[in-house]
């Protein structure tokens, strides 16, 4: 697993993402924050080939999983665990407070769900979406 802060290939990342099937957020907002030094991305490799990413962002004491793509090998080899255990371990060191993990959905992701489940950490519902304008 690699971090980077302003990660140079946040486009790939961005494209990869629009292919999921997923519910998006804004990817104007990844970009913003990426450029802004308040995006971690932490990249996973099998030997040479990168096999998922996770895109956290930071704010205060706080962080927020909001893009975790993983290739076909990624899932098999469950890259996403190793990802979201190396985003736990750099958020204690750097005296983080909270790190929301992203949704749990059992019918269409049962071992992330099941593994973040695993953390014993407290869930919450969100009340959804509102765009003002």
């Amino acid at each position: 697993i690699k971090l980077f802060i302003n990660y140079p290939q946040i486009e790939k990342i961005i494209q990869d993402y629009n292919k999921e099937k997923f519910k998006k957020i804004n990817t104007d907002l990844l970009r913003h924050m990426n450029k802004n030094n308040k995006l971690l991305t932490f990249i996973a490799y099998n030997k040479e080939e990168i096999v998922g990413s996770l895109c956290v962002i930071t704010h205060n004491k706080s962080a927020t999983s909001i893009i975790n793509i993983l290739s076909e090998t990624g899932r098999i080899i469950k890259a996403n665990h190793l990802l979201i255990w190396n985003a736990i371990l750099h958020l204690k060191k750097n005296n983080f407070k909270y790190f929301d993990t992203g949704g749990f959905d059992y019918n269409n992701t049962y071992g992330p769900s099941k593994f973040k489940d695993g953390l014993n950490g407290k869930k919450y519902k969100l009340i959804g979406t509102t765009i003002l304008s």
